[in-house]
């Protein structure tokens, strides 16, 4: 378990998912040691300043 305080480094492996992949936030959440989607979406808001979401619609690979 990840606490929230720890978030992958800014070319981390949850980055490269939201921008590279269709998967869920819940689908990255287990890929990359979260217990949730919403510990993965608290410690990304934290780290980055917006929601997964928004961090995938800003940074969609074309």
């Amino acid at each position: 378990m990840r606490s929230l305080g720890v978030f992958p480094e800014p070319d981390g492996l949850s980055q490269l998912l939201l921008r590279l992949t269709v998967s869920s936030t819940r689908e990255i959440a287990r890929l990359t040691g979260y217990d949730s989607e919403v510990s993965v979406t608290k410690a990304f808001r934290r780290h980055f300043g917006v929601a997964p979401g928004a961090y995938r619609k800003a940074n969609a690979a074309n």
